[in-house]
């Protein structure tokens, strides 16, 4: 990526001119050796960083900053000639509609038409491909709200990408995303990635050789923080406030598995060790993931609300959507927003 990066002007890039020249000086008549039984001779390298060098991830970075500024500029040029609807989705300035979220290569395209999300897509790939960027197409997917525009792949400069069906999901940062039941869909990716790190560590955490509050504190250090990846995005309900809690004491029953009394029915015996096993958790001060989940999320509107830099979550905050994904408002109790929880 480097040597693409240097054939960038500074302007672009935003730094000073004396970065740009350091960077050229650093990696300018570079050689190395290969150490296979007795060392080779030197060979110079034409393109790329040394392994392991830091200064790689914010080379990729830069790249891709450059790429979506020319793209926004694009993009709201075309915009200022189109009426009635906009590349990307509009928070509050309809000049800076939000058309993209990113993280490294992880990129999320924002489109409201399939023609608009194929244009976007097509534009990120010919102006990636400048700087020696391929977009990896098996890993392509689209996400339609709307179920009867899922039925065809969606062509891209001549080739297809898949739009995931009904029930289908993608895994987005570690979270699972799906438009079809977007919360349901991640809490039960999360509960089953929680069991499968107890089950991992279980010969450690159910070991009676090992004291209980060293199990305890391992348990909050791996399973819990599994659980509780970004709980803080989540719409609890009663059931899944319910299930969080059963897991988890399910989870506690498992380690400490206290002793079952002679004709104790079952029912009685767990309620009583369920009680028990909370208790022991509260004495060593284990977390407990509803009260966490709930201060999680607390954080979380704290920081999107109290920030100032402008950042798009702080936008979508107080954002009302100018259109409706679907033409009547369904059948049944309203689905619970993320907000009514305060």
């Amino acid at each position: 990526m480097a040597h693409f990066l240097l054939h960038l002007s500074s302007v672009e890039l935003g730094v000073q001119p004396e970065y740009v020249d350091l960077l050229k000086a650093l990696y300018s008549r570079q050689e190395s050796t290969v150490l296979a039984g007795k060392e080779s001779r030197p060979f110079s390298l034409q393109r790329g960083v040394k392994q392991g060098d830091p200064v790689s991830s914010l080379l990729f970075l830069a790249v891709m900053e450059i790429c979506f500024r020319r793209l926004k500029d694009r993009w709201n040029r075309l915009n200022l000639r189109r009426t009635g609807s906009y590349y990307g989705i509009v928070v509050d300035d309809a000049c800076d509609p939000l058309t993209n979220l990113r993280f490294a290569d992880d990129v999320v395209l924002i489109a409201t038409s399939r023609s608009d999300i194929a244009k976007m897509i097509s534009d990120l790939r010919n102006e990636a491909s400048k700087f020696g960027l391929k977009m990896h197409a098996g890993k392509t997917k689209i996400l339609i709200t709307d179920p009867a525009a899922r039925q065809s792949p969606i062509s891209c400069g001549g080739c297809d990408v898949q739009v995931l069906q009904d029930g289908e999901s993608e895994k987005y940062l570690g979270r699972k995303l799906s438009v079809d039941d977007y919360n349901h869909v991640e809490f039960k990716n999360r509960l089953s990635m929680g069991w499968a790190t107890f089950f991992k560590m279980k010969g450690a955490l159910c070991n009676r050789l090992v004291p209980l509050r060293d199990r305890l504190k391992l348990f909050d250090s791996c399973v819990t923080p599994c659980i509780l990846y970004a709980c803080g995005t989540w719409t609890m309900t009663e059931d899944t406030v319910r299930k969080l809690r059963v897991t988890r004491r399910r989870m506690l029953r498992w380690m400490i598995k206290p002793a079952r009394r002679m004709n104790e029915e079952w029912p009685e015996y767990i309620r009583r060790t369920t009680h028990a096993c909370e208790d022991i958790a509260v004495g060593f001060s284990c977390k407990d993931w509803g009260l966490a989940q709930s201060k999680s999320k607390c954080d979380l509107a704290a920081k999107c609300f109290l920030s100032s830099d402008g950042r798009w979550t702080k936008r979508l905050f107080q954002w009302r959507p100018w259109f409706r994904c679907i033409p009547r408002r369904s059948v049944g109790h309203p689905t619970k927003r993320w907000t009514d929880s305060f």
